[in-house]
């Protein structure tokens, strides 16, 4: 019976003295999920402003398209209305 009280006194000093690292390791998955939340914010954050970034860059690309559409379309007209495109050189030159 003794044995029985002093293996239970035992295990009592045990768990008193593994209290505070039990604590801390707590604390410690307290705030790992804390991060682990504020990181997924982060993350969404990212994903939508890469998503805009993205688009941008394809409306930046769509607008310099059309830019260097409009400008070959008016050196044509120019070199058409100017007459640039008809050949009229004498034959034998």
């Amino acid at each position: 019976m003794l044995e029985l009280q002093q293996l239970f006194q035992d295990l009592d000093r045990i768990v008193i003295e593994q209290d505070p690292i039990i604590q801390n390791i707590e604390t410690k998955a307290i705030e790992t999920h804390d991060n682990m939340e504020a990181g997924n914010v982060h993350v969404g954050k990212a994903v939508n402003s890469a998503r805009a970034a993205r688009k941008k860059k394809w409306i930046c690309l769509g607008i310099c398209v059309a830019i260097m559409l409009l400008i070959i379309i008016i050196v044509l007209i120019y070199m058409g209305v100017t007459g640039k495109f008809s050949s009229n050189k004498p034959a034998g030159q």
